[in-house]
């Protein structure tokens, strides 16, 4: 496998009859970097098959070369189109994997060529002809144009989030109880867990 520098962002769509689960979606010859859909288990998650940083076969070319020397790519596996849960699930997955990526390698969302869909590698030359995704977003009011909004937008959210005073505790609770020794009794399970810290609070 080839290693290259990952510059950008191509949005591939692969086409199913039906929601399956990512290891059955893997099975194709072309050779993306990530896969986002349904596990067996019924959760959305990104299953990546390429490194990053590796040369993948995905998008094919055109006039001016090929989208596979440019961009790291990932597939969003279809359903019938119709199901607004189901889009809005791999919508967020992958607006939330491109903010990884383009926090990872320094990359502006809104930037011209960063993060295209199939359909916008072939108007410029890069990509085989492909409607991907713009034959699925509209069909949910979204675009090209929202997603990298949104991409951009989590990216802010990121920024903000990691510079907040880093003296801020966050606590987790597991319970509240009437009761002390319901209290001393979930204690002790939490312990057995391996949280050596927990404790109990009276007020």
């Amino acid at each position: 496998m080839v290693s290259t520098p990952c510059s950008n962002i191509l949005i591939i769509l692969y086409s199913f009859h039906a929601i399956i689960s990512i290891s059955n979606c893997a099975i194709l010859h072309n050779n993306v970097h990530a896969f986002i859909g349904k596990l067996a288990n019924g959760t959305v998650a990104t299953y990546q098959t390429l490194p990053w940083n590796h040369r993948g076969w995905h998008g094919g070319s055109g006039s001016k070369g090929s989208v596979n020397d440019t961009h790291i790519s990932f597939e969003i596996c279809e359903d019938g189109l119709t199901d607004a849960a189901y889009f809005n699930a791999v919508y967020k997955e992958a607006a939330e994997l491109c903010a990884y990526l383009c926090k990872e390698y320094k990359l502006d969302p809104m930037a011209d060529g960063v993060i295209i869909g199939h359909y916008e590698g072939h108007k410029r030359g890069i990509a085989s002809n492909h409607a991907d995704p713009g034959h699925w977003f509209p069909k949910h009011r979204k675009s090209m144009d929202t997603f990298r909004a949104e991409v951009k937008k989590l990216l802010s959210v990121t920024e903000v989030t990691t510079t907040t005073d880093p003296k801020k505790l966050y606590r987790v609770q597991v319970g509240a109880y009437s009761v002390k020794a319901n209290a001393d009794a979930m204690l002790k399970k939490v312990k057995a867990a391996g949280f050596k810290d927990a404790f109990i609070k009276y007020s």
